[in-house]
């Protein structure tokens, strides 16, 4: 399995609207993930409990799961706690 791979599941568990990206390409310790509006966490702790069931190896270097979106203030991010 590959990152391309786990990207591709999170985006069919949390729809084409979401964009899934890394902090490093070769050894990515976060997964960011970003949509115009607020996602909520529990959908998130799903996808990622899924994730990590269908892709062991490449779970195992994620270490923090972030959020960005847009809300009245402007551009938010913020981290969901998994696992």
């Amino acid at each position: 399995m590959s990152f391309q791979q786990l990207s591709d599941r999170l985006t069919d568990l949390l729809g084409v609207d979401v964009g899934v990206t890394y902090d490093d390409h070769d050894n990515p310790s976060q997964i960011r993930l970003y949509r115009p509006d607020p996602i909520a966490d529990s959908l998130v702790q799903d996808a990622i409990g899924r994730a990590r069931q269908e892709f062991p190896e490449e779970m195992r270097t994620i270490s923090a799961v972030l959020i960005s979106f847009e809300d009245a203030l402007g551009p938010t991010r913020r981290r969901v706690t998994v696992g």
